[in-house]
Parts: C-alpha cells; sequence; structure tokens
C-alpha cells in the first residue's frame, strides 16, 4: 500500500510540477514582453523629452 501511495504521490507531483513550470514559463514570457514594451515606450519618452 505504501509502494502504490508513494508512486501515485510521485506521478501526481511530476504532473503538478510540469503543469506549474509550463504556467510560470507563459506567466515569465508575458512579463518579459510587458516590460520590453514599457522600457521601449518610456525609452522613446525620455527621448522625446530631451530634443
Amino acid at each position: 500500500m505504501a509502494l502504490y501511495t508513494g508512486n501515485v504521490l510521485s506521478t501526481w507531483t511530476a504532473n503538478i510540477h510540469r503543469q506549474y513550470s509550463r504556467t510560470m514559463q507563459h506567466c515569465v514570457r508575458l512579463v518579459s514582453n510587458n516590460l520590453e514594451g514599457l522600457i521601449r515606450k518610456s525609452a522613446e519618452e525620455s527621448e522625446s523629452v530631451d530634443t
């Protein structure tokens, strides 16, 4: 019984980890895209202020 529970738990943990890492990658991609856009926008604004 303990062995069975251990197998179920490890499978379950692996599935959660897979879902979690996929979600994390998605979030990181979204955040980095948003940050790039913000940085670009603020750079353009500061350039227009400088001139």
